[in-house]
């Protein structure tokens, strides 16, 4: 895959400190993504229930990125996913450099972010001029 850029950092003993990827916006980037956090859920010491969601969580904010950022499919971009664990939190960010979030009909939110706000402990939203970034906290220990 073009495009694509890695890094992941390790505590000294051996557990996961934090995760970065970069990848094209596109529809087959949301698999790779999704992979890439429930590594690194499982890696920090979160429950299967925990990885699953993060799993569920991650695929929708990618796909958000891909269809909702870059509505024009001829324009390209990216969406990174970065995350980290401090204490008993994992917190991982999927963020765009697209359009941003427009109005939706109902007014309310979208089926995949209540479905994001749902199975994480915390979740906010970023809008800049440039992107959206969308930050999902899950306790390690619950």
């Amino acid at each position: 895959m073009a495009d694509r850029s890695t890094r992941v950092a390790r505590r000294a003993g051996g557990g996961l400190e934090a995760l970065e990827v970069t990848l094209p916006a596109s529809p087959t980037s949301v698999g790779h993504l999704r992979s890439h956090a429930r590594e690194f859920a499982a890696a920090a010491g979160a429950t299967e229930e925990i990885v699953t969601d993060v799993a569920l969580a991650i695929s929708e904010a990618s796909t958000n990125a891909v269809i909702h950022g870059y509505p024009d499919r001829d324009a390209t971009g990216t969406v990174a996913l970065r995350g980290s664990v401090a204490e008993d939190w994992l917190e991982l960010e999927v963020a765009d450099r697209g359009a941003g979030f427009r109005q939706s009909p109902s007014g309310g939110l979208g089926f995949g972010l209540k479905l994001m706000a749902e199975v994480s402990d915390s979740m906010t939203i970023e809008q800049r001029d440039a992107g959206t970034t969308i930050v999902l906290r899950f306790a390690l220990a619950r």
